[in-house]
Order: C-alpha cells, then structure tokens, then sequence
C-alpha cells in the first residue's frame, strides 16, 4: 500500500537504520527508470523512437541513447524535448517527471511555467524556443 509523503517523513525520522526504512518501503520510492519510462509511454501512445526524435528536435544519436539506457541521467531539457516529441499532456509530463526522479515544472518559476503553457497548447519545439527566446529565458536543447 502507497504511503503518504508524510508517513514516509515520519518513518524516516524514527527508523533505528536506513537499510530497514528503505527494505520495508521500497514499492513507496518513485524512481522509475527514464528509459524504461519513456518506452512505456511511446508504447501506451503507439510511437516510435522515429516519430518521437524527430518531434522533439534532439540529435538523434543522443536520443538513442537515452532510450536505450547509456545516458542514464540527461539534463531535464533533454526529458522535456522527448515529451514534446511524444506529445504528451502537461499532467503526463510532470508525471513522467516525477516518476523519474526529476523535478517537476514549477509554475513559480517564469521559463517553467512557459514550458508548461506551451505544452498545454501543444506547441512544437521551434515555437517553444521562439517564446523562450523572446522572454529572455534559456532555449529548450
């Protein structure tokens, strides 16, 4: 059974050892492999690495690999590249975000909540950076 956040916090506060906390509430962690969660979502969505790499405007060496494992940590831009490509939703995003490991897009922060404006209204990577480049804001790369 999911535990809440704060009963984790609770439980790590008072566990005699991590090892124990970390055994007895491993199916609570949400670190969800990036490459395992990527083909998840291309599979639900009936995409190819194809259609995804060429939607996401990423080299495509550099896309393959990802998806196949050998680059196990990219920078978040490459993430939010792949699901533009993939077209997901904001609320697919910032789950995949999460389930990741990954920080969610944050509505604070002013380049975030473009990225999410963007995604909501199903923006492609060029007028994405177009946007973020006329706000001054760093491009998607």
């Amino acid at each position: 059974m999911k535990k809440s956040t704060n009963e984790l916090f609770n439980e790590i506060m008072t566990a005699k050892d991590y090892e124990s906390f970390r055994r007895a509430n491993a199916d609570n962690f949400t670190c969800m492999k990036l490459d395992r969660a990527l083909m998840a979502k291309m599979e639900e969505k009936k995409l190819t690495k194809s259609d995804v790499i060429k939607g996401s405007g990423m080299a495509k060496t550099y896309a393959y690999q990802i998806f196949d494992g050998k680059k196990a940590n990219p920078h978040i831009d490459k993430v939010l590249l792949l699901c533009i490509g993939m077209g997901l939703s904001i609320e697919e995003t910032q789950n995949l975000l999460k389930v990741t490991g990954y920080r969610m897009l944050s509505p604070r922060d002013q380049r975030d909540s473009y990225i999410c404006y963007a995604i909501k209204n199903r923006m492609n990577i060029i007028d994405i950076n177009l946007g973020l480049q006329e706000l001054n804001l760093k491009i998607l790369e």
